[in-house]
């Protein structure tokens, strides 16, 4: 996942009104998280664990919903559209810095 961050084909620049939102154009996935759910094997990691796990995913997710969300919008007031990509610049920016920090957690736990 974190490949996809550094991806410049993806990468967008957007500017209104001197503001600039940086975000990707691309679908995260969370196929991985959506199959330990259903197989319980989330369920043998610590409380914390879980906790940071889901609430990652939650953001990528939440990503996909708003890229998503971005496309319709694309005829629509510029205005209403660049508050989209402002979040999507917020949920990456959190799940750049959070996702190393569960991956250890992770390797430490297995």
């Amino acid at each position: 996942m974190m490949d996809a961050f550094n991806d410049p084909g993806y990468l967008l620049d957007v500017t209104l009104n001197n503001s600039t939102a940086q975000f990707t154009n691309r679908f995260l996935n969370h196929d991985i998280y959506d199959g330990l759910v259903f197989s319980g094997r989330v369920g043998f990691l610590r409380y914390e664990s879980q906790q940071s796990i889901q609430d990652t995913f939650q953001k990528i997710k939440n990503h996909n919903y708003y890229l998503r969300h971005v496309v319709n919008l694309q005829d629509a007031n510029a205005q209403d559209t660049f508050r989209y990509y402002k979040l999507l610049e917020a949920y990456e920016i959190s799940l750049i810095e959070k996702t190393p920090q569960i991956m250890e957690e992770l390797k430490k736990e297995f």
